[in-house]
């Protein structure tokens, strides 16, 4: 994922090469929702080579970019065989929340980020983020296109504080087109 650094231990992979990442034998395996559900498909559809990871996938999301969801999660946990966590972070790689290993939601870093829920005329809730330390992209109250709930009790894990719970996709508020519409110069006169 652009902006992560090679170092001691961390190789970084651009692309798909599934040969390359399969021989590096990752105890860890961390990228965008997008590039591990190419490589854990190809390897369900396809047969591809996939790593043997020891330990984890995370999976990050960014705001407006999907989340991970349930169907993703457990295309991971098979394909990869081990635990499955979540990180959404912000559009200069900054930790927004993360998910731990109780699983119950994400964890807020509350120093980094504010989340709020917005109520829609439609009757759903949208999640709106604000960054506190993004400089270069500043975000004020932006619309994630998610719903879900902010809860204060403790986690599982025993961590107190605000965490994201529930997340899924917004109902749309208007209907998508049903067909996409193109003209050239050559079809007008007909």
């Amino acid at each position: 994922m652009e902006g992560f650094q090679e170092i001691e231990g961390v190789q970084v992979f651009g692309g798909l090469r599934r040969r390359k990442l399969a021989r590096f034998r990752p105890n860890i395996l961390a990228g965008p929702v997008c590039a591990l559900r190419a490589i854990a498909e190809g390897a369900e559809d396809r047969g591809a080579c996939v790593p043997r990871v020891s330990h984890a996938v995370i999976a990050f999301t960014l705001p407006l970019h999907g989340f991970l969801s349930e169907e993703a999660r457990h295309l991971f946990w098979r394909v990869f065989e081990v635990p499955v966590f979540s990180q959404l972070i912000g559009f200069e790689g900054e930790m927004l929340a993360w998910e731990c290993e109780a699983h119950e939601g994400l964890h807020i870093e509350s120093e980094n980020a504010v989340f709020e829920l917005d109520q829609r005329d439609d009757g759903d809730a949208e999640l709106v983020m604000t960054s506190l330390v993004n400089l270069r992209t500043p975000v004020l109250r932006l619309g994630t296109g998610l719903t879900g709930t902010i809860e204060q009790s403790a986690c599982g894990c025993g961590l107190r504080g605000p965490r994201l719970l529930g997340l899924h996709r917004r109902k749309l508020c208007r209907p998508e087109p049903a067909a996409v519409f193109a003209a050239s110069a050559a079809c007008a006169s007909d």
